[in-house]
This record gives structure tokens, C-alpha cells and sequence, in this order.
């Protein structure tokens, strides 16, 4: 059974009880209402009958305040019935009421009794009341008008309560139905989305405030669940990338390794040649070796897997890394500045190997003769390190894909500037892990410029 067509025969349902309950009460007040003018008007006939009780008056004789007759009844001391005399017209009198003997006990103590006719056609509300003389006078009031009222009474709220029950649930229905609507469009964007047309939205500015909150909740679910799709399709696509990038950098290596190898083997090089293969074999294994290195440090950053937490001395760490910088790659002037001694949280082998990547991603991607810049200072409760150069910075569009593994800006992935591609991914890594930031970017005087920014120490 569909929600609507529960609603709408719930509401039937409560209308009806409602109805019925209302009807009951309406038929059974209604009828005590007339029950109670007929017997105080009884009770008045029968009061009039004692004042003139003489045999000999005639029942016209006497005043009738509800101006319709009333049978009467006289019985002696003993139950015999002295007198009886007819309601209704004299030309088409009405049966008499049929009074048992434990009623008219009942009538002599003073309550008041309902019996019916004696041929059953129709019912009476007696009252009576025993003389002194031990004679009973009786009083019957017909209850045909009373029975015929609350006979009309019913049939009418029957037929009301059924009218207005149909018209409720026909209301319903059609409210329902129009209330719904959003909700079934709710459903027909759900299922168009199952079926793979993940690109639609739900519409949450229609219906009512409960169908419209729900609406926000499932668009904002399905909006969660396609950017998760997304995230798991783009993570795929990385992992092949990859895994196809790593490939092809660990190919070059090996190739290499095996090609002087199988020379050395084949005994077609002379002692230069050999100690040449020797030499590219241990640098091209270095290298193999390096890149593995890196390939292993960025799967256990991915993994999320805890670093060494105490305090490292910011300042000592970046100076050290900028001395060896010096060393290593003297047509590359590097200046230092660092007022502040600065302490963070971390390991302090990995904050040394980030720097580095920063400085060996100037000495490999800008010309000799480039200047950089390294400074450490404190911000807003953060140890800022950063790294600026005047070189070339970044062409268009390469700064989003700056800290992508294995991405380099030349297209035909040349070696000669000797970048495996992962060591901006490793920075990103580390400080990743260490709860910071780092930012790449292009100075407005030229060349690039990559800002880190890390916690201080607590303590």
C-alpha cells in the first residue's frame, strides 16, 4: 500500500471514529433531551388527573399540556384495572400500553417505566402515582413522535458522516496527491540516479517543510556520495597513473643496469669501458635505489602512519639543510634568515628531508646563477619556513599539479635535470603528516616561492 493511500485511509479512519463517536453522542443526548420534555409533561398530565380524579369527567375534560392525548390507566389496591382509556384521536385510538404487574409495582413507587403496546406496535413512557384510597392513576405518553425523531435523527447523521467521511478522504486524496508531488520527483531523481545519471540534483525548494528538509538531506547525500565516487574514481585513476609513472621511472634504472651488465658480460669493453659500466651501474643503482626509497616513504605518509613526535629545533634543522645546499650546488647563492630560534613538534629526519626536496627543487629546476631565498619566521602560532627563488617560477597552469607524483612540467620526460617527480609529492607528504600546510606559488617579481607552514611546539 502506497504512503499516500495510508494516509488517506488513516484520516478516513479518524474521521470516521470521530464521526461515529460524535453521532453517538448527538443520538443518545437528543433522545434523553426528548425523553425528559415528555416526562416532565407526563408527569404534568398525571398531576391534572389526580386534581380532577373523578370517574365520571371524560378524558377531554382535562387539559393536555403537551396537546396530544395520553392513555390512562386506573388499577384498585389488588393490580385490577378499574379504568382504561386510549390515547390518539377518539375516531383512531391507539393500542394501550401493556403494564405488568412488577411494573406497576415500580409505577407505585414512583419511577417511571418504558413499556410497549399491547400488540407491540409502539412504546410508551408511563408514570404513576398510588392515592390514599390505595387506587393507582397511570399516566402513558406514546413515544411513536419520540422514536420517529430519533429514528430520522440517525439516519440523517448516517448519511452526513458518510458524505463528509467520502468527502474528507476525496480531499485528502487530492491534498495528498498535490503534497507528494515533490516527493515524487524526490523518487524519480533517486531512481534515474541509480540508474547511472549521477549528474542530477534533487530539487529542495518545493512541498512542505518536512518533504523539503528531507530533500536537502538526500541531495546533500547523493552530492556526498558523487563527490565520494568521484574521489574513489580519481584515486583509481592516481594509483594507475602511478603505477604506470613508476613503472617507466624504474625501467630507465634498470634498463641501464642491465645493459652495461650484459657489455661487461659479453667481455666487449676494455678497462675504460669497465670502469665506466661500473660507474653508471652504482650510479643508476643509486638512483633505482633513491626512487625506491621515496616510492616506500610516500606509501607509509599514505597509510598515515605515525612519525616521530618530539621537540626539533625548526631553525637549526633548515639552517643545517641550507649549509650542505651550499655545498652541494655552489652556482646556486642561497641566503639564510631566521631571527627567531623556532621549536615544533615532529621528526626531525623527515622536517630536514622536506627542506632538502625544497632546496635540490631549486638547484634541478632553475638555471645556474639562480638566487633563493630561506627564511624561518613565527605566525600566528605557526613556524613558517619558506623557500623563494628568481628563477623561471611556474608556467600556466602548473601550479595545480605542482606536488602530483610524477608529474613534471616537460612533456617528453627527459631526464637531464635528474627529478624522479616525487620529491615536491614527499613534501607535501610531511607536512601533511605533521598537521601543516605548504603552499606553492609565483612571486610577483619573478620565479617561485613555496611557503610552510607548521604547529609549534606545545611546550
Amino acid at each position: 500500500m502506497s504512503l499516500r493511500l495510508r494516509l488517506a485511509v488513516g484520516l478516513g479512519l479518524a474521521v470516521a471514529i470521530s464521526l461515529g463517536t460524535l453521532g453517538v453522542v448527538v443520538e443518545r443526548s437528543t433522545k434523553a433531551d426528548l425523553l425528559r420534555t415528555t416526562h416532565r409533561l407526563l408527569r404534568s398530565a398525571l398531576e391534572n388527573r389526580i386534581a380532577l380524579a373523578e370517574p365520571a369527567r371524560r378524558r377531554s375534560q382535562l387539559p393536555d399540556p403537551r396537546r396530544l392525548a395520553t392513555a390512562h390507566l386506573a388499577y384498585d389496591p389488588d393490580g385490577a384495572l378499574l379504568a382504561q382509556e386510549p390515547a390518539g384521536p377518539p375516531t383512531a385510538p391507539l393500542p394501550l400500553p401493556d403494564v405488568s404487574a412488577g411494573q406497576l409495582d415500580r409505577l407505585r413507587r414512583g419511577e417511571t417505566v418504558t413499556v410497549a403496546a399491547v400488540d407491540g406496535s409502539l412504546r410508551y413512557l408511563v408514570l404513576g402515582r398510588q392515592l390514599p384510597d390505595g387506587r393507582t392513576e397511570v399516566e402513558a405518553a406514546p413515544l411513536e413522535a419520540v422514536d420517529a425523531t430519533i429514528d430520522h435523527l440517525v439516519r440523517t447523521l448516517a448519511l452526513g458522516s458518510g458524505a463528509t467521511l467520502l468527502a474528507v478522504v476525496l480531499v485528502a486524496l487530492a491534498g495528498l496527491r498535490r503534497g507528494l508531488r515533490p516527493l515524487d520527483d524526490v523518487v524519480r531523481t533517486a531512481d534515474a540516479v541509480t540508474d547511472g545519471e549521477r549528474g542530477l540534483r534533487i530539487t529542495t525548494d518545493r512541498g512542505p517543510a518536512e518533504i523539503r528538509h528531507l530533500a536537502t538531506a538526500l541531495d546533500c547525500m547523493l552530492q556526498q556520495q558523487n563527490a565520494a565516487l568521484a574521489a574513489k574514481e580519481a584515486s583509481e585513476q592516481r594509483v594507475r597513473r602511478f603505477l604506470a609513472d613508476a613503472a617507466h621511472e624504474l625501467q630507465t634504472p634498470i634498463t641501464s643496469v642491465l645493459g652495461w651488465a650484459e657489455l661487461q658480460r659479453r667481455g666487449a669493453l676494455d678497462d675504460d669501458g669497465r670502469r665506466t659500466a661500473a660507474e653508471r651501474i652504482e650510479a643508476e643503482s643509486t638512483r633505482l635505489a633513491r626512487l625506491v626509497d621515496e616510492m616506500l616513504l610516500l606509501a607509509r605518509l599514505d597509510e598515515h602512519r605515525p612519525l616521530e613526535r618530539r621537540p626539533v629545533g625548526l631553525t637549526a634543522v633548515v639552517h643545517d639543510a641550507v649549509t650542505d645546499a651550499r655545498a652541494a650546488g655552489s652556482e646556486h647563492p642561497i641566503s639564510f634568515d631566521a631571527p627567531v630560534s623556532v621549536q615544533v613538534t615532529g621528526d626531525s629526519e623527515r622536517l630536514r628531508q622536506l627542506v632538502d626536496n625544497l632546496l635540490r627543487n631549486v638547484r634541478v629546476h632553475t638555471p645556474a646563477g639562480t638566487r633563493a631565498a630561506v627564511a624561518v619566521t613565527v605566525e600566528d602560532g605557526f613556524a613558517t619556513v619558506s623557500v623563494e627563488d628568481d628563477g623561471p617560477g611556474f608556467g600556466p597552469g602548473q601550479l595545480d599539479h605542482a606536488f602530483e607524483r610524477f608529474w613534471r612540467s616537460d612533456a617528453s620526460r627527459t631526464r637531464a635535470t635528474g627529478g624522479s617527480g616525487l620529491g615536491l609529492s614527499i613534501v607535501a607528504g610531511i607536512v601533511d603528516a605533521h598537521g601543516g600546510s605548504v603552499v606553492a606559488a609565483n612571486r610577483p617579481a619573478g620565479g617561485a616561492s613555496f611557503t610552510v607552514r607548521l604547529p609549534l611546539d606545545a611546550t
